[in-house]
C-alpha cells in the first residue's frame, strides 16, 4: 500500500512539473539590447553593465494578439508572466535563465503564446508597476531608460519532452535586438518658468493677505 501511495505521489509531482510551461528568458550577443545617450538620439552602443543596472519583464498573450501599445506594461491585452530578468556580465545581454512560468492554464506545457519583453534602467525602479508609473508621467525629473522588444509569435512553451520555448533569437517569429531609450526630462527653461510661476503665486498670496 505504501509503495502505491509513493508512486501516486511521484506521478502527481511529475504531472505538476510537466504542467508548467517553460521558456528561455534570455537573449544572445546576436540579439543585443542597445541604449542611447540623448532623448531622440541614435542608439550608441550595446547595453552596458554600468553605470545602470537593467531589469526585464516577460509578457504573454494569446496568439491572436500581435501588437503592443506604446507602453507595453499597461497594455490590457498582455499579461505579465511574473518572470523578471537582469542584464548579464555580457554587454547587451539579459538573462533570467530557462524558467517555468507560474501555474496557469494559459501557460501550460505545450501551449502556444505570443511574447515580448519590456526593459528599463534601475533608476526607474525594480518592478513592472514602477516602470508603468514612470512611463505614464510623460516627462521625468531624472534620467531613465525604457524600451520593449517586438512581439515573438507562436512560442510553444516547453515541458516534459518538449524543449523550452525561445522568444528571443534571429528566427522570423522571434524577437531580435531592441533598444532602451532615454526618456524626456523637462528643459531648463521649463524649470525656470515653473520657478517664476511659483514665485508669482507666492507674491499674489502675500498681497491678498
Amino acid at each position: 500500500m505504501k509503495k502505491l501511495l509513493t508512486i501516486a505521489a511521484l506521478i502527481g509531482v511529475t504531472s505538476l512539473s510537466f504542467g508548467q510551461g517553460t521558456v528561455n528568458f534570455f537573449n544572445t550577443t546576436k540579439t543585443t539590447v542597445r541604449t542611447n545617450s540623448a532623448v531622440g538620439g541614435p542608439t550608441t552602443g550595446v547595453m552596458d553593465v554600468t553605470p545602470n543596472h537593467y531589469y526585464f519583464a516577460l509578457f504573454a498573450a494569446p496568439t491572436t494578439t500581435t501588437t503592443v501599445g506604446a507602453i507595453g506594461v499597461s497594455d490590457g491585452a498582455w499579461t505579465f508572466t511574473g518572470l523578471y530578468a537582469n542584464n548579464s556580465a555580457t554587454l547587451g545581454v539579459f538573462s533570467g535563465g530557462t524558467v517555468a512560468l507560474p501555474v496557469n492554464a494559459a501557460y501550460a506545457a505545450g501551449s502556444t503564446v505570443n511574447m515580448f519583453a519590456a526593459g528599463w534602467s534601475d533608476s526607474v525602479g525594480t518592478t513592472v508597476a514602477q516602470a508603468q508609473s514612470f512611463m505614464a508621467q510623460g516627462t521625468h525629473a531624472f534620467n531613465g531608460w525604457y524600451g520593449q522588444s517586438i512581439v515573438a509569435t507562436g512560442i510553444v512553451l516547453g515541458g516534459g519532452p518538449t524543449p523550452a520555448g525561445t522568444p528571443f533569437g534571429t528566427l522570423a517569429n522571434q524577437a531580435g535586438s531592441f533598444s532602451l531609450l532615454l526618456q524626456p526630462i523637462p528643459e531648463p527653461s521649463s524649470f525656470a518658468l515653473a520657478g517664476l510661476g511659483a514665485a508669482a503665486l507666492m507674491i499674489f498670496r502675500r498681497r491678498k493677505q
